[in-house]
């Protein structure tokens, strides 16, 4: 098997969720696994995954992962701007 080619190389920037939003990956992971397990008994696969995931999470944490991606969101725009800025 060949290896892709490289055309456009790009540098991956993010900052992390605000410490006072941050969950605890244990407790993340408890529920993104029964998530899962729930996803495959009940057909959820392709797109519509993802938001099947985020839900069962905002709903097991009461929206403070909601929370959290909010403010993730947030932040990365910000760093975002900024790059655009210095990058003229």
């Amino acid at each position: 098997m060949k290896a892709p080619r490289v055309t456009d190389p790009a540098v991956l920037v993010a900052r992390e969720v605000p410490r006072e939003l941050a969950l605890d990956p244990r407790e993340v992971g408890t529920i993104i696994d029964a998530a899962e397990r729930d996803a495959v008994r009940d057909g959820i696969s392709g797109r519509e995954r993802t938001p099947f995931l985020l839900r069962r999470l905002a709903l097991a944490t009461g929206a403070r992962s909601l929370d959290a991606n909010i403010a993730l969101l947030a932040r990365n725009a910000s760093l975002a701007a900024e790059i655009a800025g210095e990058l003229g």
